[in-house]
């Protein structure tokens, strides 16, 4: 596992800790005390709560106290990093101790308060309990994520090997027998071309270093391994090239070569079973600032999904009522590094819609290989409305909920669009694909020619910051408030 995955998988730790702690301390314990009163049941002093209210002492004062010297202790046992995946026996036999002393404070602290031993030690046990249940979930939550789940980009590499010799079987063999690092094999590459040996029988050859464009067209790739076995100076040359044309990372075991490559990206040193690599990214963003960026995809998402669920129902039933076949239309689409998934929106078509571009090609209104009609005889009465204000991507919502995409970032192509692009224009899908991104906010943006899109999008990738971020979003809400507004004063006007 690479510096930035670890890094990732720490915050995502300590998140789970910390939602563990408050979830604990601000939300069951004084729940538990509400329900012991309708019982008449004594569990706590009287004095952390104020009488008839839920929001009291105990939650605006002591309850922090509690969290943050919890997790202090927590942070002692190095339970704050997670170093590698556990079974539950393990998870259980990690985390027992830490939770047992957290509990014994606890039983302290109520005891100070002259709470008799048996309250204080039901209260303790039931923390205790909580707190172990917690930890150990979030453990093994974790280690599905990096053992069975192939799908998170920030957690999970797949990686392409430059060699066929000793080396790359040795490397390649110990990345497909330990699962638990964070790669994942995606094959290898010849500096010529070779049939298919017996002894490569378990890994798949993807060709020669100039089949890599054609290679990433059908796997996922974030990182390419040159293991030192090539002397061939062209060929390297050429993998550097293509890597940084699309924007993945390169890694070689030739760490002399730290000189050069820190002039074309960011370097950093690292290792794979005891062999020290140096990776160059050509399109880098810190840890923090990713899983920043995805925890307020994943909080926006929940937020607007809440706020959007009228417009939801209605938008669902009018394309129902008003056309034949499914409310949502599902298309499968490319995200970050090639990964594929399934991207929602609300049908604003008819049900063939897609069998029938083939005989519309001819009034295709953008260059390369982009398709759209402006006034699209395929609409529905209600695709024509919904498409126009862009409403029909409301259930992409779900897509961010899910991580398959970001709230701004390039817009997630099809397949057949991807597979005509050239080497630079694969790098719009070096980060996550978003639902909006400059292009989508400009007025003029069905007249841009495709070349200057990639370029925005080339754009976006270099100059990326949070702020940019939240600055596309407001202007997207803006311009989509505004088409809204358009379109019904149209109407308006047209029935007057």
């Amino acid at each position: 596992m690479f510096f930035d995955q670890k890094k990732y998988l720490q915050l995502i730790n300590i998140t789970l800790l910390i939602t563990c702690l408050i979830t604990i301390f601000s939300i069951f314990i004084p729940f538990v005390y509400k329900i012991s009163k309708i019982f008449s049941i004594s569990l706590l002093p009287d004095l952390f709560f104020q009488k008839g209210n839920y929001v009291s002492i105990w939650q605006l004062a002591i309850s922090p106290v509690c969290a943050c010297l919890s997790f202090y202790i927590l942070h002692f046992f190095k339970l704050t990093r997670f170093k590698k995946p556990l079974g539950i026996t393990a998870a259980v036999r990690h985390t027992c101790i830490p939770c047992l002393l957290i509990g014994f404070c606890f039983f302290v602290f109520l005891l100070c308060f002259s709470t008799g031993i048996q309250q204080a030690a039901g209260v303790s046990i039931f923390i205790t309990s909580l707190l172990l249940f917690g930890l150990v979930g979030s453990r093994l939550y974790l280690s599905y994520e990096i053992i069975k789940n192939s799908k998170n980009p920030n957690l999970i590499k797949h990686i392409v090997i430059f060699g066929t010799g000793k080396t790359a079987l040795e490397i390649g063999n110990y990345i497909v027998s330990h699962p638990e690092c964070g790669l994942r094999l995606a094959g290898l590459l010849a500096s010529q071309k070779t049939n298919k040996h017996p002894k490569y029988s378990i890994f798949t050859i993807l060709g020669t270093v100039r089949d890599l464009p054609k290679s990433l067209q059908h796997n996922v790739v974030d990182c390419v391994l040159d293991v030192g076995e090539n002397k061939s100076h062209e060929e390297v040359s050429y993998l550097i090239y293509a890597c940084a044309a699309m924007g993945i990372d390169f890694i070689t075991v030739n760490v002399r070569q730290h000189a050069e490559l820190k002039k074309m990206g960011t370097c950093f040193f690292d290792q794979i079973n005891g062999t020290r690599l140096l990776i160059t990214k050509f399109v880098y963003r810190p840890p923090e600032l990713i899983f920043a960026k995805r925890v307020f995809d994943f909080t926006t998402s929940i937020i607007l999904i809440s706020l959007c669920l009228p417009i939801y129902v209605v938008i669902a039933l009018t394309v129902k009522m008003t056309s034949a076949g499914p409310v949502l239309f599902r298309q499968t689409r490319i995200g970050k590094c090639g990964r594929i998934f399934t991207l929602y929106k609300f049908r604003s078509m008819v049900i063939n819609a897609e069998t029938l571009q083939e005989s519309l090609m001819h009034l295709n209104e953008m260059d390369g290989p982009v398709f759209k009609i402006k006034h699209d005889p395929r609409q529905t009465s209600t695709g024509t409305f919904i498409r126009d204000t862009t409403l029909d991507e409301l259930p992409q919502l779900f897509n961010v909920f899910k991580g398959d995409i970001s709230l701004v970032g390039p817009r997630p192509a099809i397949v057949k669009e991807t597979l005509q692009y050239r080497l630079w224009e694969r790098k719009r899908l070096s980060v996550a694909q978003g639902i909006t991104c400059t292009w989508q906010v400009m007025r003029q943006k069905n007249n841009l020619p495709f070349k200057e899109w990639m370029e925005l999008d080339k754009k976006y990738i270099r100059d990326w910051t949070f702020a940019m971020d939240v600055r596309i979003l407001v202007k997207t809400v803006t311009s989509v408030l505004s088409l809204i507004h358009l379109i019904l004063k149209k109407t308006n006007t047209k029935f007057k």
